[in-house]
């Protein structure tokens, strides 16, 4: 089973996840992420496929991993299948219970949700 449902879930997961991350590493991820976006607004080259670039963004974020003890600990793998539900139920109660304003828990801790 996927880790995510598609690629626009993959991105706000990674999104919440920077913030665990080193400078250096959240620049390696975002940069990634910035090349994946360029990629879905370039109508002139050959599409990518939402599961290239889920696929694409994963291992990036594999790169840095290395700075979570935890992560390393358990694997990526299996670090990841429990972490990333976890940022989804956070990112479904986000959806919900946000106002406009950014009021909520989630967007206090992760800018720009």
């Amino acid at each position: 089973m996927p880790l995510y449902r598609n690629y626009r879930e993959c991105h706000r997961v990674v999104w919440m996840m920077l913030p665990m991350f080193s400078l250096e590493g959240q620049g390696r991820v975002l940069d990634t992420m910035i090349s994946l976006d360029n990629e879905l607004a370039n109508e002139l080259g050959k599409p990518i496929s939402d599961a290239a670039m889920r696929y694409e963004l994963t291992q990036s974020l594999k790169t840095v991993l290395w700075e979570i003890p935890l992560a390393v600990e358990m694997g990526f793998g299996q670090w990841l299948r429990k972490e990333i539900p976890i940022k989804i139920d956070a990112l479904g109660y986000h959806d919900k219970n946000c106002n406009e304003q950014g009021d909520c828990t989630i967007c206090q801790e992760i800018p720009n949700m």
